[in-house]
C-alpha cells in the first residue's frame, strides 16, 4: 500500500472476510469430496471428527464446549454420526450414564482421505499464484489464526 492510500476500514474488511471464508470452505469441501469420491458429510460432522482426531475420546459436553455448539445440537449431530457409524460411544468407567465419544476407523479413513485431497487441490491452486500472492497468503495465515482465536473467545464470553 502506498503512503497516500488510507487503510481500509475494519468493518469493510470484516464484511469482505465473511464473504470469502464461507465460500472458500465450501469450495474446498466440495472439491475434495468430488476428487476423492467422499460421502457428503455435513460440515458439523467434519468439525466433530477433527476435534476427535485431535483428542479422543471426549464426552459430548467436551465436544460441545470445544466446538462452541449447544449441547442439544451436539447430541443431535452425534446421534446421526453414530447411526452412520462415524463415531462410537464408549461407556464411562466410573459412571455408566456418561458416554465417551471416539471416531470409528471408517471415520478416521474418511478424514485422512479428505485432508489428502483438499491439500492436493489447494496446492494445485497455490502453485498458480505469483510469489507475491503466495507471500501474502503465508503472511495472512497467522492473522487468520488470531481472528479464529478471538472469535472463539468472544463466543465463550457469550455462553
Amino acid at each position: 500500500m502506498n503512503g497516500n492510500a488510507s487503510a481500509p476500514s475494519t468493518s469493510q474488511i470484516a464484511t469482505d472476510l465473511g464473504r470469502v471464508i464461507g465460500p472458500l470452505r465450501r469450495a474446498i469441501l466440495r472439491s475434495a469430496r468430488s476428487a476423492e469420491g467422499l460421502p457428503d458429510l455435513p460440515d458439523a460432522h467434519i468439525q466433530v471428527l477433527r476435534a476427535l482426531a485431535e483428542r479422543s475420546p471426549q464426552t459430548s459436553g467436551e465436544l460441545a464446549a470445544g466446538l462452541n455448539l449447544a449441547r442439544p445440537t451436539i447430541s443431535n449431530v452425534l446421534r446421526v454420526m453414530t447411526t452412520a457409524r462415524l463415531v462410537t460411544r464408549l461407556p464411562g468407567a466410573d459412571d455408566l450414564r456418561q458416554a465417551w465419544i471416539a471416531p470409528t476407523d471408517h471415520a478416521r479413513d474418511l478424514l485422512e482421505r479428505y485432508d489428502r485431497a483438499s491439500s492436493a487441490l489447494i496446492d494445485t491452486v497455490l502453485s498458480g499464484l505469483t510469489t507475491a500472492q503466495l507471500t501474502a497468503v503465508a503472511d495472512a495465515l497467522p492473522v487468520l489464526q488470531e481472528i479464529t482465536i478471538g472469535l472463539a473467545h468472544r463466543a465463550d464470553d457469550v455462553d
